[in-house]
């Protein structure tokens, strides 16, 4: 008996032994190992890289291989696709970085401390502790890592990541001088900075997700960087930033560079400060930018802040009027960029402010959202990732969430005391 006849006897006894059971109970096992098992390198088969002889023109017959060990390696190739398509079933789906997406849990900071807390049970958990004092955490638009300030003294500051589970806590750029504030990129693998660099001169900065400290500061020429940037959406193309057209300036212009230091133009003119662009926010598709100016009313004539709205594209800037108050200010888009989410304020002392939805185009009345507020109290608002709800902050309040379809409130953690960062989830 040869080696080849006692290999076909036994597989021939196996097939006969385990033919028309079903779905084997060694599948696990077989899937565990094809997994783990990696392919042979190039070097162990030389001939596939030989030339073919195209000489033989003989038929080539099934009986030179013989057919049982052909089955098994069929039936072998069968579990390796069968595997492969689990594990990329398994993998996590993500959400798109704009737009819809499903309401995940809510990150917020108290007392040098990092939270997160699930919505829909209340449940808290600490996920960065110890001595250090640690603020503004901010979940990366996937959804699966955050960014914090940690600071490192009374005026160095670094930015800070971990996972979305709070492991893997790392820091980004190194203590950094006057850190005003930093922004996620779109894809997740970037940062952006506003700062000041060693100079003492502020400076936008780039920092890869995975560098660990490595800045990579824009040439931004005579023009001074100020209180704002952010990534344009939907692709981090640009980025769109307030700054003085000179170091000392009191105007302020709006302006746009690429991350890779190319391409600075202006995109609304520098305007004597008063504020001239205040509290600038881009549209989920990053064809408008709205902020709001102290300025003539165009329907009444009385001065006071009003919304603007920048047409990206064009240039063309339009003032904006959503009630028939004293001010609106500091507008909000909803994830879909069909709805704004405004703060109105009466023309009467102590000139009390409320939320008001409307829809991005101005054109229907908007619906008053939750409580009245002092309009000189710290507080922020904004929008629940799948735009159904509006979260509120006021400084000495627990934060509260309302529903834009009849804006009632809607049960939340009496712990949260600040403006959360809310993840997004895959829909």
């Amino acid at each position: 008996m040869t080696l080849d006849d006692g290999f076909d006897r036994t597989v021939s006894d196996w097939l006969d032994q385990e033919a028309g059971r079903g779905a084997p109970g060694y599948l696990d096992e077989i899937l565990t190992r094809t997994t783990r098992t990696r392919q042979r390198p190039a070097w162990s088969s030389l001939e596939r890289g030989l030339p073919m002889d195209l000489t033989d023109r003989r038929p080539l017959l099934a009986s030179r291989l013989p057919w049982r060990p052909i089955l098994l390696l069929a039936a072998l190739a069968v579990v390796i696709a069968a595997a492969l398509l689990v594990f990329a079933g398994s993998q996590p789906r993500l959400p798109e970085p704009f737009g819809i997406a499903r309401n995940g849990s809510l990150l917020y900071a108290a007392k040098g401390d990092i939270y997160r807390v699930e919505p829909a049970t209340g449940v808290v958990s600490v996920l960065v502790a110890g001595s250090a004092d640690d603020s503004a955490p901010a979940y990366s638009r996937d959804g699966t890592q955050f960014a914090f300030i940690r600071y490192d003294g009374p005026t160095r500051s670094s930015v800070m990541l971990a996972r979305a589970d709070g492991g893997d806590i790392r820091s980004a750029t190194g203590p950094l001088a006057g850190l005003e504030l930093f922004a996620w990129s779109p894809d997740g693998t970037r940062l952006v900075a506003l700062h000041r660099a060693e100079s003492g001169m502020p400076a936008i900065s780039i920092v890869q997700r995975a560098s660990g400290g490595a800045l990579r500061s824009l040439s931004l020429g005579y023009v001074a960087p100020v209180a704002w940037v952010d990534w344009r959406p939907p692709d981090g193309r640009e980025l769109i930033f307030e700054g003085h057209p000179k170091f000392g300036s009191n105007d302020v212009g709006i302006y746009a560079i690429g991350p890779d230091g190319t391409g600075l133009h202006a995109i609304a003119p520098a305007l004597p400060d008063g504020p001239a662009y205040g509290s600038p926010r881009l549209s989920p598709d990053g064809a408008r930018l709205a902020y709001w100016r102290w300025e003539p009313s165009e329907v009444t004539g009385n001065t006071d802040g009003w919304t603007r709205v920048i047409e990206l594209g064009t240039g063309v800037d339009t003032q904006m009027r959503y009630s028939n108050l004293a001010a609106e200010v500091n507008a909000v888009f909803s994830p879909d960029g069909s709805q704004v989410l405004v703060e109105r304020q009466a023309a009467v002392a102590p000139y009390p402010a409320q939320m008001l939805v409307v829809l991005a185009d101005g054109s229907a009345a908007g619906v008053a959202i939750g409580p009245t507020f002092a309009y000189d109290s710290p507080h922020a608002f904004g929008f629940s990732p799948d735009g159904q709800q509006v979260v509120l902050a006021v400084d000495g309040s627990p934060t509260r969430f309302y529903r834009i379809s009849d804006g009632a409130a809607v049960p939340g953690p009496d712990e949260l005391v600040a403006y959360p960062s809310w993840q997004r989830l895959r829909p």
